[in-house]
């Protein structure tokens, strides 16, 4: 059926860009901007009724976001990925606030409780920015981003003057144009379409989506330590991203696993372990700092 659905939906796609490319290419950047509501694992609703929820005010509509831990602990951000939900972060906030973090999520627009069936990398980085604008932090503090969450992270706190301690990416996209030209060829949009769908997205974004990537707008935050976690056979998000991220970085550490998986991830005690290791070094740099 999905088969069947794809094959359609490419055929529409390539007649619609002969006859009108502006038309498809307009359809085309809604349908790239549209999440899919999947229904909330169980393991999520344990994150839900464990935290409290708060609302922060936005322009689209009010956020939700979520806090657990010490209130009085040091602060960490959990930025989740594209069509998931901030209890998909719920065992990584788990075992941070058992060790005294005070931890705080939200649910991008347009995901989790949201009630917004479309979304973009400018929206949900004006969220987040909302979010931290709420939080106000007077110290700095740390982040745990997966996939598309770290795109978000980076570009969010891109020439902010808010300091980050720790920058953990569980996995990372970096060319935002290589997300677009895996789109359009996955729904088969004509070459002048496609023109039409990138110049709506810079309309929106205000920068050209060739020149928009992770290691440019992390190159630009003010951060101390990024690690970055990846499986080599990521399936879903090219391990070429993050090997690349660790290169061209100076203060990133890659760290590459194996058969962890690009969701799995988040559940694997192994991965948690290592992100604790990570937000525990930051500290004892500061401690060596202050002596």
């Amino acid at each position: 059926m999905k088969t069947l659905i794809l094959s359609l939906l490419r055929l529409y796609y390539r007649l619609l860009s002969a006859f009108s490319p502006a038309k498809a290419g307009a359809k085309a950047f809604m349908l790239f901007q549209k999440t899919r509501k999947l229904p909330i694992k169980k393991a999520e609703y344990a994150f839900y009724a464990s935290v409290t929820e708060f609302m922060v005010t936005h322009s689209q509509e009010d956020l939700h976001a979520y806090e657990t831990g010490n209130p009085d602990g040091k602060l960490v951000l959990l930025v989740h990925g594209w069509e998931s939900n901030a209890g998909s972060m719920g065992a990584i906030a788990k075992a941070l606030a058992q060790h005294g973090y005070r931890v705080v999520a939200l649910d991008l627009p347009a995901h989790g409780k949201s009630k917004l069936t479309h979304t973009n990398l400018r929206e949900c980085r004006e969220a987040l920015r909302a979010l931290i604008f709420h939080l106000n932090p007077t110290e700095p503090f740390s982040i745990v981003s997966h996939s598309f969450g770290s795109a978000v992270s980076s570009y969010a706190l891109s020439g902010s003057r808010y300091e980050v301690d720790q920058f953990i990416m569980l996995t990372s996209p970096n060319r935002l144009i290589d997300i677009f030209d895996e789109f359009k060829n996955i729904i088969g949009l004509g070459n002048k379409a496609y023109q039409h769908l990138l110049n709506k997205a810079e309309s929106i974004l205000n920068e050209r989506v060739e020149e928009l990537t992770v290691e440019d707008k992390a190159r630009d935050m003010r951060v101390k330590e990024i690690t970055i976690l990846h499986d080599i056979n990521d399936k879903v998000l090219p391990y070429a991203n993050s090997l690349r991220l660790g290169s061209k970085l100076p203060q990133a550490e890659l760290i590459t696993l194996k058969d962890v998986g690009h969701y799995r991830m988040l559940w694997n005690a192994d991965v948690i372990g290592r992100i604790q290791t990570a937000l525990k070094s930051v500290v004892k740099i500061e401690e060596v700092e202050m002596v």
